[in-house]
Parts: C-alpha cells; sequence; structure tokens
C-alpha cells in the first residue's frame, strides 16, 4: 500500500503538467513551455508558503505565477502568432533564469525563505495535491468526451474553421486552454515543491515537463491513456529510488537516475509512428479567428 501511494504522489507533478498540456495541445498549441510553467510554480509555492505559513496559498500562489507565464505564451503565439516551439523554448529558458536568480538573492537576504512547510497529509498519507490528481483523470476525461466544451475544444485542434463557422471563437478556446495549461503546471511545480519536498532548488523539475510532453503522445492526448503512462513512469522513478536505497551495486547511480527517463523514450519512439496528433497542433496562422 505505502508503495501505491508513493507512485501517484510522485506521478502528481507531471501528472498535473500532462493535463496542462493535454489540454493546450488538444486545442492546437504546442505546449514545449510545460518545463518552465512547472519551475516557476514551484519556486511561487515555496515562497508564498515560507513568508504565509499556509501551503493552500501557495498552491494558489503558484498556479497565478504559472499562469503569467502562460499569458506571456499566449501574447507570442496568439497575439503575434510567433512559431510555438520557439516560443515554448524561450519561456523554459526565462524561467530557468528568473527562477535562479531569484531564489539565490533571496537565498541571501533571507537563509530560510527557500524552506516552506509541506502541505499536510489527509488521507492515507495523500496530500490535497495527490488527491486532486487522482480525482482528475475520470474528471477531464467527462469533460473532453461527454461535454459540450470538450467537444469545442477538440474541434478547435481539429478543425477550427467548423468552430468558427458555429459561431465560436478559436482565439478564445486557444486562449484559455493555454491559461489552464499554465494553473496546471503551477499545481505540478507546487505538488513538487510543497508536496513530496519542502523546500526550492535550481532546476527541481529535473525535466520533468518534457517527460510529460512524451507521456502525453505515448497517452494518444486521452487523459486516461496520459494517466497511466504518468503512474508508469512515477513507478519507474519509485523502483530506482528503492533500489538506491537498498544499495543496489550491480547498476551504477547514474544510469538509475536516467532510468525512468530512457523507458519513456523508448516508448515515445514505438508509439509516434502509430498516432496521430490533433490535425492544427501548431498552426495558428490562418486558422484563428
Amino acid at each position: 500500500m505505502n508503495i501505491l501511494i508513493d507512485i501517484i504522489t510522485y506521478a502528481a507533478p507531471v501528472g498535473f503538467a500532462c493535463y496542462g498540456g493535454l489540454l493546450s495541445e488538444k486545442v492546437g498549441i504546442v505546449q514545449i513551455s510545460l518545463e518552465g510553467m512547472m519551475l516557476i510554480g514551484a519556486l511561487a509555492a515555496v515562497i508564498a508558503t515560507s513568508i504565509t505559513g499556509n501551503p493552500l496559498i501557495g498552491v494558489f500562489a503558484a498556479m497565478a505565477c504559472a499562469m503569467l507565464a502562460a499569458a506571456l505564451h499566449n501574447l507570442f503565439t496568439l497575439v503575434m502568432r510567433s512559431d510555438h516551439v520557439i516560443v515554448g523554448t524561450a519561456v523554459n529558458f526565462l524561467a530557468i533564469g528568473i527562477t535562479g536568480v531569484l531564489s539565490r538573492t533571496l537565498q541571501k537576504s533571507h537563509p530560510t525563505i527557500l524552506k516552506a512547510q509541506s502541505l499536510p497529509l489527509l488521507v492515507s498519507g495523500m496530500n490535497v495535491l495527490t488527491m486532486l490528481f487522482i480525482l482528475l483523470i475520470p474528471a477531464l476525461w467527462w469533460l473532453l468526451y461527454r461535454t459540450r466544451l470538450g467537444i469545442g475544444i477538440a474541434a478547435t485542434g481539429e478543425l477550427p474553421k467548423a468552430v468558427t463557422a458555429a459561431g465560436y471563437s478559436v482565439f478564445r478556446y486557444r486562449f484559455f486552454a493555454s491559461l489552464a495549461c499554465g494553473a496546471f503546471c503551477g499545481l505540478g511545480g507546487a505538488a513538487l515543491s510543497i508536496g513530496i519536498s519542502n523546500n526550492f532548488t535550481d532546476n527541481m523539475t529535473a525535466s520533468r515537463g518534457f517527460v510529460a510532453l512524451a507521456l502525453i503522445v505515448v497517452g494518444r492526448w486521452s487523459p486516461l491513456w496520459t494517466a497511466i503512462g504518468t503512474l508508469a513512469f512515477a513507478g519507474l522513478d519509485v523502483f530506482q529510488a528503492s533500489l538506491q536505497a537498498s544499495g543496489n551495486t550491480w547498476l551504477p547511480y547514474p544510469i538509475l537516475l536516467a532510468l525512468p527517463y530512457i523507458l519513456t523514450l523508448v516508448a515515445l519512439g514505438t508509439a509516434k509512428a502509430s498516432v496521430r496528433p490533433p490535425r492544427y497542433l501548431g498552426i495558428t496562422t490562418e486558422s484563428q479567428s
């Protein structure tokens, strides 16, 4: 039972990023910036929690700051219609620079500000974000496949001209889906910094945002299969950590750390040929109105 709780706990940060990236890519926006928004959310959660002493305020601060990064992404991709991959890469570099400089500057003036209270455990050793990660699996499935909003989201990435012809705004779908992506990434960052840990360190997301991008493809843009892939990745992460704790001597430490990422890459390579992304993924120059 403890191993299962550990897997769910370690899956939550990547899982939230997957949820956000899934919504964003469903409407046609390539979200390379998941990593950067998670990193911003992780730092914001720790600082806000440290200042207020309330981890829930830290969670909301993480969501708000990551949504600001998503709004910046929207400015360049939706308003200025720049290339999604280039903008996402720039947001990632910006996030790495801002969080690195800000964390070191604050630590010099306030040595304890990057250490904060963790989220309290509620049921069976799970905190509120871990429970939310699980509850969102059926909720997102229902939203995307059983509601009019979900139909609009899917149509925006597949046939935006039909959305416009039906009297809806493609721009609005994309704008708010991207903001929702930022909110989910903020939750992912908070789940990492004040959910699993109680502090912030430079680049603590450790490429989890990029793993989330891969898992979305492996999961065929389905919330259910993406969540299963996320749990599998977390299971590998817990497995390598348990091997280290047990004094493993047959696998070098760097290989153990890389094992979940290597197997995710293998899964991506084998799955990519058989999946089809949303038709207008990354194309907003002519389809948006």
